[in-house]
């Protein structure tokens, strides 16, 4: 649960844009103190009921939500200051709940599952047929021993299919602060979390434009989105000018949704073997050379896992979890090409390219048997296909992709994995 205040002060007052007042805006909060249905009794109706704040959240209660969320996460990452000594030490030793040292999260062996989502591209309809095909929201409340269960999104959660996005992040956000679920929904960032030029830049008007424009105009714009044929974003640059013309409550929002991308986890293992991120390993001082599919030294699990846990402190390790591109081509580490130039030369990426060796040589360093990530759309040559675009590689990476595939996946959590055939796939039929 949030606090009002911590010592970084007010999230309120800290979040507000200067010269703006909850008093000045025209768009006052209908829901502040708002009475919740008491989730211990009625959770089908509860989650009807968030789903329906985060349709009609005003702006105010979004930035209030989002600035909460944020401090948490703050917390919950630690201070730059702060040593992670005490993450060595407890490491290997915790395994009866679930724990998080700086960017990593780490689920115990448990009765139950983990459902995986990645790249949902703001799709929100999914994720609601999603929670209602398993039952999620009342099976994680009723907190049974025996069926423990987990929903984990690997980033990409915005962009691509438009306006719903932050109403996905502002359900899973009350979820987890306001009703107790704080260690059973984990929302990892991806690189269109990280990166506002994407943000910006998508061809159907982004994260950047849902955010900033009128949330209730905007979802009623219809065809008249792109009546140039020019793009949303153009379009509305033309319009309106830039950010400085929208209200400075709403460029305040989606500068607080940017601060929790920013303090959000980038990686998860779960006991019974499996390592997942957005787009997969890091090679941070662990390879010899490019294309080496072996270590350069032999680092301990210790080591590797406070690489992982101090991610946000060195850039090109972020880079490496939420850019970087399985590879059939080489077995180990290389360049990462993400497109061509005006002359036709391929141009490196941010991120790198890992092959299957080197996979497996990095799971084996964290003692884990299966790499699950996102962020690649399609099957790379010579994967084996699980699911209609699940694609397992040497039975030991599975790339899947919700937004796109409609696919998602459940894992088991008390036995061990072995590989993808552990993996089950499920489609989401939407009528």
């Amino acid at each position: 649960m949030g606090r009002a205040s911590s010592e970084h002060g007010p999230s309120n007052d800290r979040l507000l844009h200067s010269g703006e007042s909850e008093t000045s805006c025209s768009e006052t909060s209908s829901l502040c103190g708002e009475t919740f249905v008491d989730s211990r009794k009625s959770p089908e109706p509860l989650l009807e009921a968030v789903l329906a704040r985060s349709s009609s959240r005003s702006t105010l209660d979004a930035l209030k939500l989002v600035g909460q969320m944020f401090f948490e996460l703050d917390e919950k990452r630690g201070s730059s200051e702060r040593s992670l000594g005490d993450f060595e030490q407890r490491i290997f030793q915790d395994r009866e709940k679930v724990w998080q040292a700086g960017s990593h999260i780490h689920i115990p062996r448990a009765a139950g599952s983990m459902f995986v989502i990645t790249d949902l591209e703001g799709h929100k309809p999914l994720i609601e047929e999603i929670f209602r095909k398993h039952d999620l929201l009342s099976r994680m409340m009723r907190r049974d021993p025996n069926d423990h269960v987990h929903l984990c999104l690997l980033g990409d959660t915005i962009d691509r299919d438009g306006c719903r996005a932050s109403d996905v992040l502002e359900l899973l956000y009350e979820l987890k602060l306001e009703h107790g679920l704080w260690d059973n929904i984990h929302i990892l960032s991806g690189n269109h979390e990280l990166n506002e030029r994407i943000q910006k830049s998508s061809k159907d008007g982004g994260f950047y434009l849902e955010v900033l424009a009128t949330r209730e105009s905007y979802r009623d714009l219809g065809d008249r989105r792109d009546p140039l044929g020019r793009g949303l974003v153009r379009w509305n640059n033309e319009q309106f000018g830039q950010e400085l013309k929208y209200p400075p409550l709403r460029a305040a929002l989606w500068r607080a949704f940017n601060e929790a991308f920013k303090a959000s986890p980038l990686t998860v293992t779960t006991e019974n073997g499996l390592y997942l991120s957005h787009a997969g390993i890091t090679n941070k001082g662990l390879f010899a050379t490019i294309n080496t599919p072996v270590f350069s030294e032999s680092p301990s699990r210790a080591e590797i896992f406070r690489c992982l846990a101090d991610a946000w402190r060195d850039p090109e390790v972020v880079k490496d979890l939420t850019w970087s591109d399985f590879s059939t081509h080489q077995p180990g580490i290389s360049t990462n090409f993400r497109g061509m130039n005006s002359h036709g030369e391929l141009v490196a990426g941010p991120g790198i390219a890992f092959g299957i060796e080197s996979t497996r040589a990095f799971l084996g360093l964290v003692d884990k048997k299966l790499l699950i990530r996102g962020h690649q759309p399609c099957a790379p040559h010579g994967a084996t296909k699980i699911g209609s675009v699940t694609w397992a590689v040497g039975d030991a990476v599975v790339t899947t992709n919700t937004g796109q595939g409609r696919e998602y996946l459940e894992i088991g959590l008390k036995d061990d994995v072995s590989g993808a055939g552990d993996v089950v796939v499920h489609r989401v039929e939407l009528p």
